[in-house]
């Protein structure tokens, strides 16, 4: 939990999600040169293989295996020792929520459902029938499940997230070396969805960073606000 709860965390992830926001806002044309960079022989780059599907889908898996983990331990938490020993109901409690809030509420019901933003296979340019779209321009040209944001980057930013919570926990036990060696694998793991939306033209650049961002923002939220053990509301 430390790396949430530093002070510097939340200052930081605020001044680089207005930073990206501004940047893609002043600049609309870096989104698609990067989707152009993505895209050749009438097809996108990351839209060619079987293996880069696959790996796409264990790690959105991954995230909804986290959420049902986090249900189960909350569920069990007072009748046995195991979930205990994992982490405490404090922070399992902020796993969960922070999934509900962030990829479940704010990315894939508030901005995928209101964005009107088109994914960049679905434009004109790339084959599609739509216009493309600036990031913050009620567009017209989606009407539900859009580009902005990207839901697979969102839970696995937030799955990355909650992995750092129990490995913080069990740092003691893990070492430094296994702790380096895990941080480096939720990295690339991250770094490999986001690529994999970009190039693949499903999201745009931007879609895909201010998802990751978004969702880091509310886990801070939600374990800065979440009460300290013994004063928490029930369970989930």
């Amino acid at each position: 939990m430390q790396m949430l709860t530093h002070k510097y965390t939340l200052p930081l992830l605020t001044i680089g999600t207005i930073v990206v926001f501004w940047l893609f806002m002043a600049h609309p044309q870096w989104d698609l040169a990067v989707a152009r960079m993505a895209y050749g022989d009438g097809r996108f780059w990351a839209d060619r293989g079987g293996l880069v599907h696959a790996l796409r889908m264990i790690f959105w898996n991954a995230a909804l295996v986290m959420v049902v983990v986090a249900i189960i331990a909350l569920s069990l938490a007072h009748s046995y020792a195991w979930p205990r020993r994992l982490l405490p109901a404090r922070e399992w409690n902020i796993i969960l929520w922070a999934f509900i809030i962030g990829p479940g509420l704010l990315v894939n019901v508030l901005l995928k459902g209101f964005s009107q933003r088109a994914r960049p296979y679905d434009l004109l340019s790339f084959g599609g029938d739509k216009f493309y779209a600036p990031i913050g321009q009620l567009s017209g040209q989606c009407d539900t499940n859009c580009s902005f944001v990207s839901g697979e980057v969102s839970g696995t930013t937030a799955f990355c997230l909650a992995m750092v919570i129990l490995i913080q926990h069990h740092q003691p036990r893990l070492g430094a070396r296994w702790t380096r060696a895990a941080y480096g694998a939720l990295a690339a793991s991250l770094a490999y969805v986001i690529g994999h939306r970009v190039l693949s033209g499903g999201h745009f650049l931007s879609d895909a960073l201010l998802a990751a961002l978004f969702t880091a923002l509310v886990f801070v939220f939600v374990a800065a606000l979440w009460p300290q053990q013994g004063e928490a509301p029930p369970s989930a």
